[in-house]
């Protein structure tokens, strides 16, 4: 192949559509090199991995200001789960040149890809319209500066209807429950105003059935002024959800569930009509086994 100085504008469009996404193959390395001249090169579809990005972009040394021309105003849902790479460039290179005007629903959950501080300017640039927030606790071991909560700098949640704590691990040494418990008492405390919210929930994950004992085990988590401080930030508050759920071959039983809602229902009377408590099967595949503690 021979080079093409004349060429100084590269059109790259891929069919979203018919899902076909742009890789790096070898035919890709030898192709682009040949327009030595290039100033401008317009990106359209998605890449098959991050790795071809990368490696797709690396071709490209001689553009100097690459620019995320994009529109993503009309983004409504982001939820980023098991991420084990970090996208604060999604935030800060992507989102923040195209704002997102209508995102009603932001996950952050499972290996926090984001840095506290990109994540933070997330939620400021979607606070307007944001509805659900669902945010991953961060455990004694989390890096990153999460220990501390975040700190959101926008004024107010208008729209913030319901907020989530999803996943608080139980029966982990390593991961002290109370640390977590406070890391969320204190975000709450630090919420900008959200003057709608009507739902407020907590996500535990069992071991084994023996540790939902342990939600209220500490009583040196204050769970009545917990109680206060969401009447008084959240006066229209309709629910204050547990839930709880175990990924395991045998269900939690009917004897266990029992006994375990009794005690969190009195040690959490403050919530009155408010608390829910939900048991959530992450194996609903494995119904048909006996449960001989129910029995």
């Amino acid at each position: 192949m021979t080079s093409n100085p004349l060429v100084h504008k590269l059109v790259w469009k891929t069919s979203l559509s018919l899902s076909v996404p742009i890789s790096c193959t070898l035919e890709t390395q030898q192709f682009i090199p040949m327009f030595c001249s290039l100033k401008e090169i317009k990106l359209s579809g998605s890449f098959m991995t991050v790795s071809d990005a990368k490696e797709f972009l690396g071709l490209l040394s001689q553009i100097e200001s690459p620019v995320f021309a994009s529109d993503m105003m009309k983004l409504c849902k982001l939820s980023v789960k098991e991420c084990k790479i970090s996208l604060d460039w999604l935030v800060d290179d992507i989102l923040a040149m195209s704002c997102p005007t209508q995102v009603q629903s932001v996950c952050n959950k499972h290996n926090l890809p984001f840095s506290p501080t990109t994540f933070t300017r997330l939620v400021t640039l979607s606070s307007e319209s944001l509805q659900e927030l669902i945010i991953q606790p961060p455990d004694r071991t989390t890096p990153g500066g999460w220990q501390i909560p975040p700190h959101f700098t926008n004024k107010y949640f208008p729209s913030l209807t319901s907020l989530t704590f999803c996943i608080i691990q139980l029966g982990l040494p390593h991961n002290p429950l109370l640390f977590s418990m406070n890391w969320c008492h204190r975000t709450i405390e630090d919420l900008p105003p959200a003057l709608k919210m009507t739902s407020l929930t907590m996500h535990f994950y069992a071991v084994c059935p023996e540790d939902t004992h342990k939600i209220v085990a500490d009583q040196s988590f204050n769970w009545k002024q917990l109680s206060e401080c969401t009447s008084q930030l959240f006066p229209q508050l309709k629910k204050f959800d547990i839930h709880i759920s175990m990924e395991t071959e045998t269900d939690f039983g009917v004897r266990q569930k029992a006994l375990s809602e009794a005690l969190l229902k009195e040690r959490l009377e403050h919530f009155g009509d408010k608390l829910v408590i939900e048991w959530v099967d992450e194996n609903p595949h494995l119904r048909s086994i006996v449960d001989w503690v129910s029995e």
